[in-house]
């Protein structure tokens, strides 16, 4: 019951245009229902979440929401909430390989779209590789991982906590001395 309130005032929030509110609400929405175990109440909510936020959400959000839902709404017999998921999870996978609508004009940046999705698949290559920057930039086709270290390092600050430490290079136990030039006898 509490559940159903969140995500209808989750509604109202992003009808509103308040996406960072509404967020929230559909978040809590989803902990209410799945502490309470009212699974597809929880499912509904996450479902309705990227329904309503799927245009401002990155890609990675609305996948790892689709599948929560998923598994929140695995025992649903609602065959309406099922059409609700599939569609929500057909839209995902259809606007990431293709724009599928055009770009609302009036606030327009190519730049922007560019690196909104620059950083999207760096994201990406990094949670599959567990935060290896070098195996994320043989992923993304780089031949060598200072130039992924650079991108994120200038471009896309926000990604540096997806990233695993820097360690130090190794140091030789014992120091070689400069070897010195043969002259010429």
């Amino acid at each position: 019951m509490v559940a159903e309130a969140l995500t209808t005032h989750g509604i109202t929030l992003a009808q509103l245009s308040h996406p960072k509110d509404a967020r929230t609400v559909f978040e809590d929405a989803i902990n209410v229902a799945t502490q309470a175990g009212d699974f597809e109440s929880a499912g509904v909510a996450a479902l309705t979440m990227v329904e309503q936020l799927g245009a401002i959400l990155s890609r990675q959000d609305v996948c790892t929401t689709i599948d929560h839902a998923r598994t929140l709404l695995e025992k649903t017999s609602n065959i309406g909430t099922v059409r609700r998921l599939a569609k929500a999870a057909f839209r995902s996978l259809f606007e990431e390989h293709s724009v599928a609508s055009p770009p609302d004009w009036t606030d327009f940046s190519f730049r922007r779209s560019v690196l909104k999705y620059e950083s999207d698949l760096i994201a990406l290559a990094l949670n599959e590789t567990g935060g290896s920057v070098t195996k994320a930039a043989r992923l993304l086709g780089f031949n060598n991982h200072q130039s992924l270290t650079a991108i994120i390092a200038t471009r896309h600050k926000e990604l540096l906590t997806k990233r695993l430490p820097i360690r130090p290079r190794r140091q030789h136990l014992i120091a070689h001395p400069k070897r010195k030039k043969k002259q010429p006898q």
